[in-house]
């Protein structure tokens, strides 16, 4: 093995290595990456050296290989996989990521996972037990929920920690899951643990076992539509942040394009990718919330608990929220809108419980990975006083909110936990009022079909996994697969499963809203157009908005040729041919606007501006002159004739105006081009004395730079360029 190139080289960028080049460098860098620290790796690289050695001498002596193909892609995994061992076997000794300490905890153990799930089998058996859910009222039977939770979590962590499945340790999960004696609280919680696992480390049996739950093992249902749910999100999730990895798996590839033919799955997969996609809305949710609404409800504080005690006990709640004082005051500060603009957020399917929640998650309850999806029951352990609620309005409300997920849930009831009882006591009455309309409302979006119950559990389950990644202290932030929106083109293998006219666009719409626009434009070409959907117009949008002005220009020109008359398209056209330097082009569209609206100021100085840009000066005044004449205190306008003027030979004129700018508030431009046209007119102790003045007000850097700019102008205008040079020194020791 040649290792001459010293590469030392960070495992992303190995990884990129493996994936974009020849193998040759790509072994020369894992074995660089391994040398120091762990050359028990090193059989295993120099096996798959030797196999693509051969290869290659086989590729030059001319035989003819089918199985290349797949050759090369089976080394390449290999080479990933070794890159992720050499990795992992660097970091666990010492790392304080959560998914290294909990490996560090299970080896120092050492119980497997089938050693856990007999276990876990015989305690659900045992006399005293009552049912794969303890459930009983009996003191006696904490101990027992305990043993349970304990048990749910060491599986948990089994599962999650265990990288680079065997064919064994596969075949041992998928029996475990599928077993009579396999609850759902432990198939939820081994689903979440192959996906979290998954997503710290790519490994292909896992994500086999996830599509094997997806689809039902081949068309045997043997799960729920819940579970679905969760492995299809973590199917989804797993593409996405491998794609180049998932893609090249052929016997993963081929199963999932089947996924393709099938109207369930396909379906299902479009609901959970639209799940993933409304993450993008958490963040702007939270920071709404936080950044906004609730410093206006602080300054409103003091205001709020004076009209509170205004109103008495046996006032109307309907009538205090009539107030037209109240609602005045919302009004004022703006507050309504913003609420308004978070019910919105809301109805569109936006987490709103993130910001309710967030700093719910400091109890040591969430200390542990596994309760961070752990399904919501009211007999754990941690919060035996729930048990009162059963029955009551915050239980029955728990039993069927849809909205909040489960570490939400658990959020809440330790925060009850911990409350003085008369608070509690004074919080459910309250709740028991308002119990029927609450009722109603979780009603309404209660899951009424199976695509409907797994597209909910997709949600709770994102909700849980989001918060998992943002909110705990020990995630590993790295492998945060919500830190930036998915582009589903860039992994085809899950674009292949969801792609069509209807989805691709409603996807592009919403990246197009939430002004993700590169994004946005890796989907919108690709939809269906019609002139209802107006795409090209927000295709144009995009490139305009990232500045990409000449493929804006483009498409707008493509746009207004089917919809000659919009304004909006006319108005983007010129501002991109400015960008473009088509100022003759820019001032005809102006001009073109303004038929309909002649006295637009905004569009008269825009066509001004264009027509000044594009050398026709004559034009451009007398525009200048019409603004000047609808606004007369528009100071921009008298500093363009100013200066055009004086552009045009008139110097009476231009001094007029430059006298009259500098009697009210001038910039440093004002004074400089009026010492221009001291300059041309000889009046060279003038000229000194703007100049001055337009150094100290805007810096010599800013003076020399337009100076330059100008140069031209002044020399046409008579001035010699080296007085220009002699003049700037003597500026500058009157200044000193």
């Amino acid at each position: 093995m040649d290792s001459s190139q010293n590469i030392h080289l960070r495992h992303p960028e190995i990884s990129r290595l493996i994936e974009r080049s020849t193998l040759r460098d790509a072994i020369i860098a894992v074995e660089s990456s391994m040398a120091a620290t762990a050359p028990s790796f090193l059989s295993e690289l120099q096996d798959i050296e030797r196999t693509y050695m051969y290869m290659l001498h086989y590729l030059a002596e001319g035989y003819e290989d089918e199985s290349r193909r797949g050759l090369i892609a089976s080394l390449r995994e290999r080479l990933h996989r070794l890159n992720d061992m050499v990795e992992i076997d660097k970091a666990k000794p010492e790392s304080s990521l959560d998914w290294f300490a909990s490996m560090r905890m299970s080896e120092v153990r050492k119980e497997s996972l089938s050693e856990l799930a007999e276990s876990y089998r015989m305690l659900l058996f045992r006399p005293e037990s009552y049912g794969p859910v303890p459930s009983a009222e009996q003191e006696n039977t904490v101990s027992l929920r305990r043993e349970w939770e304990s048990l749910l979590g060491d599986i948990f962590v089994a599962v999650w920690v265990k990288y680079h499945l065997s064919k064994e340790d596969a075949s041992e999960l998928k029996q475990l899951l599928i077993s009579d004696d396999t609850d759902a609280f432990l198939k939820t919680l081994i689903a979440s643990a192959l996906v979290l696992g998954s997503l710290h480390c790519y490994d292909e049996r896992k994500l086999d076992i996830l599509a094997d739950i997806a689809d039902g093992c081949g068309g045997n249902v043997l799960f729920d539509d819940g579970l679905r749910g969760i492995a299809m999100t973590g199917v989804a999730l797993v593409l996405a942040s491998y794609p180049v990895r998932g893609a090249a798996s052929g016997d993963l590839r081929s199963r999932i394009e089947l996924w393709r033919d099938d109207e369930r799955l396909s379906k299902d997969m479009r609901l959970v990718v639209r799940e993933i996609i409304r993450t993008i809305d958490t963040d702007r949710a939270r920071k709404k919330m936080n950044e906004e609404v609730i410093p206006e409800l602080m300054k409103l504080r003091p205001d709020i608990m004076k009209r509170m005690r205004d109103v008495s006990i046996d006032s109307d709640v309907n009538a205090m929220e009539e107030n037209p004082e109240w609602a005045d005051m919302l009004e004022k500060t703006g507050l309504r809108s913003k609420l308004e603009d978070l019910s919105e957020m809301q109805s569109e399917g936006a987490d709103l419980m993130m910001a309710a929640f967030a700093n719910l998650k400091d109890f040591s309850f969430f200390r542990k990975t596994s309760n961070w999806f752990m399904p919501f029951y009211a007999n754990h352990s941690e919060i035996r006083s729930f048990r009162s609620f059963s029955g009551s309005a915050i239980g029955v409300l728990f039993d069927s909110a849809v909205m909040m997920c489960d570490s939400d849930k658990y959020s809440f009831a330790l925060s009850l936990e911990r409350m003085q009882p008369s608070y509690r006591d004074a919080m459910t009455a309250n709740l028991s009022s308002q119990f029927e309309q609450m009722r109603s409302e979780n009603a309404a979006v209660a899951p009424t079909s199976s695509d409907a119950e797994v597209s909910q559990s997709a949600r709770k389950f994102i909700r849980n996994l989001y918060r998992y990644f943002k909110l705990f202290g020990g995630a590993d932030k790295t492998k945060d697969c919500f830190a930036s929106p998915v582009d589903l083109t860039e992994v085809p293998l899950l674009w292949d499963v969801v792609k069509n006219d209807e989805f691709t666009y409603i996807v592009g719409e919403f990246y197009f809203s939430r002004k993700l626009y590169t994004e946005a434009l890796s989907l919108l070409p690709l939809a269906d157009d019609d002139s209802g959907k107006r795409i090209k117009e927000k295709i144009g949008y995009c490139y305009q908005q990232l500045k990409m002005y000449d493929r804006a220009y483009s498409v707008y020109q493509e746009a207004l040729l089917v919809n000659p008359e919009s304004k909006w398209l006319m108005r983007r056209l010129a501002q991109c041919s400015r960008h473009t330097g088509r100022f003759a082009e820019a001032a005809v569209l102006y001009g073109r606007l303004l038929e309909s609206d002649p006295d637009n100021g905004v569009l008269l100085m825009h066509r001004a501006n264009s027509l000044y840009a594009s050398g026709d000066i004559e034009a451009a005044l007398k525009v200048y002159y019409k603004i000047n004449y609808l606004q007369p205190d528009n100071q921009n306008a008298d500093r363009a004739i100013a200066w055009c003027e004086f552009l045009s030979g008139n110097h009476e004129k231009s001094r007029e105006r430059y006298a009259r700018l500098l009697l009210t508030s001038p910039n440093a431009a004002d004074y400089l081009n009026a010492g221009h046209l001291a300059l041309a007119e000889t009046r060279i102790k003038e000229a000194a004395g703007c100049y001055k003045e337009s150094i100290r007000l805007g810096g010599i850097e800013e003076f020399d730079k337009a100076m330059k700019e100008d140069i031209k102008v002044l020399v046409q205008h008579g001035v010699d360029s080296g007085f220009l040079d002699l003049l700037r020194d003597k500026l500058l020791y009157d200044l000193d």
